[in-house]
């Protein structure tokens, strides 16, 4: 065979199969959606629904933009799904297919920065070391902090808690809208 029958018994693109119906998906939230304004009140979604976004958050969470964090984010993100769905408007023009990945993708960056701020605060804690251990009479042991003397002998293995520079995540996210909002005070000042 060369390359012209190769060619022309391929020459079909391969349809992809999607892992979700947009279509349908528009259908069914805009049906729940009209029984949601019909009864005044939530109505239970479909099956078809709630599978959409769980598969939807599932998918997103693979992604190589989360996929390296050892915190499970999908849950939050389902629970935003459920808890903003009933905001979706069809007549905005967005497909409800973007809609519920965009709210993934924002429970996920919420959640990123949430857990970032807990290891912060859990650094500082660690690292602000106890010297007042009371001891009973004729006890000559001495005590530390144990939580943080793992941490100096193992500094290799927390690269998590600082990076190369030696500053947090969220210590550097914090300078950084400080370094705003005193830029945008500045402005104003400027202006008036």
């Amino acid at each position: 065979m060369d390359q012209t029958e190769l060619l022309e018994t391929n020459s079909e693109p391969k349809k992809r199969k999607q892992f979700i119906d947009g279509a349908r998906l528009n259908e069914e939230i805009s049906t729940w959606r009209a029984a949601c304004e019909k009864a005044e009140t939530e109505v239970q979604m479909s099956e078809f629904i709630a599978d959409a976004i769980i598969k939807i958050a599932e998918r997103l969470s693979k992604r190589a933009n989360f996929a390296s964090y050892t915190y499970d984010m999908t849950g939050e993100a389902i629970l935003s799904c459920v808890k903003y769905l009933h905001n979706y408007d069809p007549e905005k023009g967005a497909s409800a297919f973007s809609y519920i990945t965009q709210i993934c993708w924002n429970s996920f960056l919420r959640q990123i920065e949430m857990e970032q701020k807990q290891s912060y605060i859990k650094s500082v804690a660690i690292q602000r070391e106890h010297k007042s251990f009371s001891t009973q009479p004729g006890d000559s042991n001495r005590y530390g902090n144990g939580a943080l003397q793992w941490l100096r002998d193992n500094e290799h293995e927390h690269t998590i808690i600082r990076n190369e520079a030696g500053v947090h995540p969220y210590e550097r996210r914090i300078s950084e809208k400080k370094a705003r909002n005193k830029a945008a005070a500045k402005a104003r000042k400027e202006n008036d």
